[in-house]
């Protein structure tokens, strides 16, 4: 599904998740692994002025 998404110029997301024992404090790469999936989801291309908009605001930093 996400190839044919993506195929599609649709933006995918994935969400996936972990529950802790305790607060794991600050977060670093080590805890991001073992995740459950949750989900995925698509997104329309971003529209054309959004792409200027950022292109404007990298060229001004």
């Amino acid at each position: 599904m996400n190839r044919e998404w993506a195929a599609d110029g649709l933006r995918v997301l994935f969400f996936r998740y972990k529950i802790f024992d305790q607060k794991p404090g600050k977060i670093n790469e080590a805890l991001e692994k073992d995740l459950d999936f949750l989900g995925m989801t698509a997104m329309d291309p971003p529209r054309e002025e959004v792409i200027d908009a950022i292109r404007n605001v990298k060229q001004q930093a």
